[in-house]
């Protein structure tokens, strides 16, 4: 179950074309929603009753997203299994994950701040951690 709080209250939130693994949330309160598991999630309005647009168009995730951050609605970066390392610019889905040369591995984690990206995961046995800037 998705809630919003509102005060001291947990209202139910659609959560209609979702999957049932929910691992990450990033959001910019009334203009964009973003939800990550198996798949990404998105939507502008909370109140919007259609179901989440699940892989926007353009999105290239190969598997499972495991975490998002962002700095805007249009500065978003997504990672996951294989390797994935995605960025949405406000209008297209980068994939940066033929640079990241863990295509066995995967990310769990990511932070965006600024003109830097940090994302954390595994590769095999060995520790990843990656670092893009602008």
């Amino acid at each position: 179950m998705i809630v919003s709080i509102e005060g001291a209250t947990a209202v139910p939130i659609n959560s209609s074309g979702l999957s049932w693994s929910i691992v990450g949330v990033w959001f910019v309160p009334g203009q964009q929603y973003y939800i990550v598991g198996d798949g990404i999630g998105q939507k502008k309005s909370l109140q919007d009753m259609n179901p989440w647009n699940v892989s926007p168009t353009g999105t290239l995730a190969q598997a499972y997203s495991a975490a998002i951050s962002g700095n805007g609605t249009n500065d978003v970066v997504v990672v996951g299994s294989f390797g994935d390392i995605l960025h949405y610019n406000g209008s297209t889905w980068k994939d940066y994950s033929d640079q990241t040369y863990t295509n066995n591995g995967s990310y769990g984690s990511v932070s965006i701040k600024g003109n830097l990206v940090i994302a954390v995961g595994g590769n095999g046995p060995q520790a990843v951690i990656t670092m893009g800037r602008r």
